[in-house]
């Protein structure tokens, strides 16, 4: 289980949940545990989106993106609107989310290498 778009079959019985992909359980579906619990130690793999900015934007043009997009995703009709059911946001700084993409990096990384997956 990892999508809104499951969730309405999850919750008419057509389809059965296991576990949920992320690394905390989701809010909607909190008796559902993580796949870590289930018996995969340290699996986390989730979808994330972000909004980027040209590397000279000013800084208070970003802090004003960053506040503004913080403020847009606690609106009800906003959070509705986008499925929040399962997905869980955060509105982080851009400091938070540069540590966020370099665990990625390292993490993604270390799973392609051992995979042996090559770009074609």
């Amino acid at each position: 289980f990892g999508s809104a778009t499951s969730l309405p079959y999850v919750r008419s019985g057509r389809l059965i949940a296991i576990a949920v992909t992320t690394a905390q359980r989701v809010s909607t579906v909190p008796d559902l545990p993580t796949i870590a619990e289930a018996g995969l130690p340290g699996y986390e793999a989730s979808a994330w989106y972000a909004l980027f900015a040209p590397a000279r934007t000013p800084k208070a043009i970003i802090d004003r993106l960053q506040s503004e997009t913080v403020r847009a995703l606690k609106l009800p009709d906003v959070r509705e609107r986008m499925g929040f059911e399962t997905i869980q946001p955060v509105g982080s700084t851009s400091a938070e989310l540069a540590d966020f993409l370099k665990g990625e990096i390292v993490k993604w990384g270390a799973i392609i290498k051992e995979s042996g997956a090559k770009a074609d």
